[in-house]
């Protein structure tokens, strides 16, 4: 039989044996890293520090007297990225809450420590950030970024803004990017930003574009949470957690428990900040999905409370988030390095373009430190000089959209309508498109478009932004996977000749007669242009609407009312919430909302608007400025397309004919703007306003408006197109008073 005090010893050795280790852990192919030094001929010209989960860090003041020794001696060529879980314990909520003081005394801690740091600081938010997933999260996050940006008097360091998923890409050096993702973002279930994106898969497009345009340079890719590790989060537990799971709550609580249930759980199911989860799984597959065919693509992330880094598939994993605490890593190879120690680590960026990795720890100094690879520094000056010899600033060709895909007999005509068919095959002269332009030269500096339309985002040396946007429409991304058959795509997609591809040059004319903010587009032609760099394959050559970007300092854009601070919806909503002395000037907006019905454009979402700001008296006013005029003079014909624009389907299809039929369904995209922006204005103001733009919209003008299309186009349509518009001014008076008559009273 055996004494009950062998159990004690035998339980007691047990828990000692299977503790973990704060000792490093090496893989054997990097037991001799101490071995490797950087090349003392080579100038170090840049390092990144990497500091994660530091929301405990004022606990530790070991650990913040040696950031501060690393960070004083660091100098202006250097960043330091904060990745996630900043806040004690659940993120920065309002400052009359209960957790309020020790989330304010965790986040100073930090702000005093970079006080005088010379270099970049960037925050992004962690799970606890967005307090841990509840509902209270993107309030967190956005109190988080203030308090940040105003305590360092420092803009742009909370990144992304606004509870928003990124990516945001800043360009540390010419040879160096930082893209920054909101990793959280994917797993909050509760309230947050979908601004900047159209959906969760367009995330993954714009990491895709962001690094296939820098793929000549050096990516860090910062997250929370982390692809691989071999941490709690990983699965990985000790054997004691098995046995005594208790022990994480009370190191004195020696109780034995089936704790290998919940060990199990998180290994093979997971919760859901756990690799193992379905939707962490999903996150970790499209990540990697986005990054093949990218070699050393540095992952930068914190989540696990420890030291990680190893290399698969090109991809180099750092994981970096002991600031304040440190957990159990396995003490296996699947890993080149792992450590449960308090610690960071540290990018070191070479002038002959080696890349080396480090980490520090409270215990042992530098723990570790290995070559990721070389990667000669980018030339910028080179490959500019090289471009700079393509000049297409002369050259017209004679072209139209792909529009033979839209022939169609009487029989379909019937049923699907006549359409724009015809003017989508007529040709017309236009220009090619030059980089090198009037508005100085442009470069890419981001790849966009919705589901139908491909885009890129260019800008000039003056950090004036302008848009390229195609002429075709892929609508088979728009369809859901559900009912996506050939027959849908097929039928979708003949609809698109129901858009006229030149009905936006014709809005700019009739815009200003009705003191309407407006871009002033044109088409080109878009060729496999050698300055379209690692997206040459991907952006299809043809025609393209080309126009100013309605964003940030447009002063030099008189449609855009010379205003120096245009911002979108959801920053809008913020400022007017935040601050009751912003307002929106409903009145601009009357006048902007009679012009959608007029022109036809239905398309009014929120994310259609942009907002001019003129300040006055410290007093913010916002003006909206409309963009994506797509939908200018669309049609609707035939009897299937007329069925389905019927109020019991998509009743916002109405057609661009000579009377508005259903003023409902042309309004419908914008009710939310409507119901809060349009509640100011009487009747008679109403009724005025639309008078006003009646008798502004004068026969000479409507005409001259059409001609600015071009000629061929003009020739084919033009009559029909001036009579619905002479029409539908006449029409305006009685339009504005069914609209007044739907909408909140004053």
């Amino acid at each position: 039989m055996i004494k009950p005090y062998s159990w004690i010893i035998f339980l007691s050795v047990f828990v000692v044996v299977s503790c973990a280790t704060q000792k490093p852990i090496y893989n054997e192919t990097v037991s001799n890293w101490q071995d490797d030094e950087p090349n003392a001929s080579s100038d170090l010209i840049y390092e990144v520090f990497l500091i994660g989960d530091s929301r405990r860090a004022y606990e530790n003041v070991s650990f913040m007297e040696m950031m501060e020794s690393h960070l004083s001696g660091a100098g202006d060529n250097s960043a330091v990225v904060f990745l996630g879980d900043n806040v004690q314990p659940d993120g920065l909520p309002d400052s009359t809450h209960r957790q309020w003081e020790v989330a304010q005394k965790s986040l100073d801690a930090q702000m005093i420590l970079l006080e005088d740091y010379k270099g970049e600081v960037f925050f992004l938010p962690g799970n606890h950030d967005w307090a841990r997933g509840d509902r209270d999260g993107l309030d967190n996050v956005k109190n988080q970024r203030k308090y940040i940006e105003n305590s360092l008097d420092r803009k742009n360091v909370f990144l992304p803004k606004k509870g928003r998923p990124g990516p945001v890409e800043v360009h540390l050096t010419n040879d160096i990017v930082l893209i920054i993702f909101d990793s959280q973002w994917w797993f909050h279930e509760h309230e947050k930003s979908y601004a900047g994106i159209e959906d969760e898969a367009d995330i993954f497009v714009q990491i895709e574009d962001a690094i296939s345009r820098n793929k000549d340079k050096k990516i860090i890719f910062a997250a929370h949470h982390p692809l691989y590790s071999v941490g709690n989060y990983g699965g990985h537990f000790t054997a004691a957690d098995n046995f005594f799971p208790l022990l994480k709550l009370n190191k004195a609580l020696y109780i034995p428990l089936p704790g290998f249930f919940y060990t199990g759980f998180r290994k093979f199911l997971g919760g859901s900040q756990d690799l193992s989860n379905p939707h962490y799984k999903m996150l970790i597959e499209a990540l990697l999905e986005t990054f093949e065919g990218h070699s050393n693509v540095l992952y930068a992330a914190g989540h696990e409370q420890n030291l990680q880094y190893v290399e698969r598939d090109s991809i180099h994993h750092i994981v970096s988030g002991a600031a304040g605490a440190s957990t159990y890593v396995s003490q296996s190879n699947k890993a080149d390095f792992a450590q449960m120690q308090e610690g960071f680590a540290k990018l070191d960026f070479y002038e002959n373009g080696d890349v080396w990795l480090e980490f520090f720890t409270l215990a042992e100094g530098l723990t570790f430190r290995k070559m990721l690879f070389n990667k000669p520094v980018y030339e910028a000056k080179q490959i500019e000089q090289n471009l700079s010899e393509i000049d297409y600033s002369d050259s017209i060709v004679l072209a139209y959209p792909n529009g033979e895909k839209y022939e169609a007999g009487a029989f379909k005509r019937f049923f699907f309508g006549d359409l724009y068919r015809d003017e989508w095959l007529i040709p017309v002269e236009v220009p090619v498109f030059d980089f090198k332009s009037e508005q100085g030269d442009l470069e890419i500096v981001k790849k966009g478009g919705g589901q139908q339309t491909t885009s890129l985002r260019l800008e000039n040396d003056l950090g004036h932004q302008y848009v390229l946007r195609s002429i075709e429409k892929d609508p088979s991304n728009g369809i859901p996977e559900v009912v996506k058959m050939q027959l849908a795509v097929d039928i979708v997609g003949d609809q698109m000749a129901a858009y006229l591809p030149w009905a936006a040059l014709s809005v700019p004319r009739l815009a200003d007669s009705s003191n309407i903010y407006h871009a002033n587009p044109k088409i080109v032609y878009l060729t496999k242009d050698p300055r379209l760099g690692a997206l040459i394959d991907d952006v299809p050559e043809g025609l393209y609407l080309f126009e100013e970007r309605p964003n940030g300092d447009r002063r030099d854009v008189e449609s855009f009312g010379f205003s120096k601070d245009i911002i979108g919806s959801p920053d809008m909503f913020d400022e007017i919430t935040e601050d009751h002395n912003n307002q929106v000037d409903q009145y601009n907006f009357l006048r902007s909302r009679l012009f959608d019905v007029y022109i036809g454009d239905f398309d009014r979402h929120e994310d259609q608007w942009r907002w001019a700001g003129f300040k006055e008296d410290g007093k913010m006013e916002y003006r909206a400025v409309p963009r994506d005029r797509d939908q200018t003079f669309f049609l609707n014909e035939g009897l299937f397309p007329w069925i389905s624009s019927r109020k019991f389907a998509v009743r916002m299809n109405q057609g661009f004919d000579y009377q508005i039929k259903d003023l409902g369904g042309y309004i419908s995209q914008s009710r939310r703007l409507d119901r809060r922006f349009l509640n100011e204005p009487s009747k008679k103001e109403w009724i005025r306003a639309a008078e006003k733009m009646q008798a502004s919209l004068t026969d000479e003008l409507i005409i001259a408006a059409v001609n600015d299309m071009p000629p061929q186009i003009t020739k084919a349509i033009g009559a029909i197109t001036v009579a619905k518009l002479q029409s539908r001014r006449d029409n305006l008076p009685a339009v504005a008073l069914s609209i007044i008559q739907s909408s909140p009273k004053k």
